[in-house]
């Protein structure tokens, strides 16, 4: 999934629910509306691009009280009144699609750099913050639990990165596998963030409350915490007090602005 050991988490040491993973282990899947991004997760499912044939194969179990030669009699007559081809006709379904992303998933993001300036910018209070790091085996490991014992499925999938939508129709593959693409396709200019997503739902496709976004950590997937170059002493002195009280050592790293080019460096600090 990825080469590097740790996935990263920049957070705002200011914000009390920034601080709960280090504080109670916990991470949050946030719903995809409370993105920065307009065009996160809102790629259609194109019905107006699908033949005939897929139309009636979809269709097949969702038309109650017609049997299957009226429905394809219905959906001939639809494609060639031009029916098919009008996404405005599609709207109501495209709203569908999105409020099922919206209350039905959960998306937690992370990256697999840590030395990011932007990230630390955007993310980490413009580097007054603090960066987790997950240890990524581990995780993966977590979550395969997860979905194997519990009523939840949590998948981790880098994000791809494109300047066009992807063709999605409702049987170019599995329908959940339809709201993953959905969900890990963003515009190329985020590139930069490198951006891994782990991505909850339950088995039964119902709606997520509060309670179900929030996922508990065994100690041990949080191996690193790294301090923003410009972090507050009060702010790196709670933070270390926190780390000493852990069951296990994790490694504190200070981030420190390069001399002679625009970048961090990253220094041990002993606890």
């Amino acid at each position: 999934m990825t080469a590097t050991k740790y996935l990263y988490k920049y957070r705002c040491w200011d914000d009390l629910y920034h601080q709960r993973i280090l504080t109670h282990n916990e991470i949050y899947f946030a719903s995809s509306k409370d993105f920065n991004d307009p065009f996160d997760c809102l790629i259609p499912i194109t019905f107006p691009k699908m033949s005939l044939d897929d139309m009636y194969k979809y269709f097949d179990s969702d038309i109650n009280g017609l049997n299957p030669d009226q429905i394809q009699q219905l959906l001939k007559r639809n494609s060639e009144l031009g029916f098919f081809e009008d996404d405005d006709k599609w709207s109501d379904m495209y709203r569908l699609q999105m409020s099922y992303i919206e209350d039905r998933m959960g998306i937690f993001s992370l990256s697999d750099l840590s030395d990011n300036i932007l990230m630390w910018s955007h993310y980490s209070n413009s580097h007054k913050g603090i960066c987790f790091g997950l240890d990524a085996d581990a995780l993966l490991d977590y979550f395969g639990a997860i979905s194997k014992n519990t009523n939840f499925t949590i998948v981790l999938h880098p994000v791809i990165y494109a300047n066009d939508f992807p063709h999605l129709t409702p049987t170019s593959k599995s329908e959940l596998d339809i709201y993953v693409r959905k969900i890990i396709t963003k515009a190329y200019n985020w590139k930069y963030e490198n951006e891994f997503r782990c991505i909850i739902g339950n088995k039964q496709n119902s709606l997520l409350d509060n309670k179900d976004r929030i996922v508990l950590l065994p100690d041990v997937i949080l191996g690193k915490v790294i301090l923003g170059c410009k972090i507050d002493d009060n702010h790196k002195e709670e933070i270390i007090s926190l780390l000493a009280k852990r069951p296990h050592k994790i490694e504190l790293l200070q981030a420190k602005m390069k001399k002679d080019q625009f970048g961090l460096d990253f220094e041990p600090i002993p606890y």
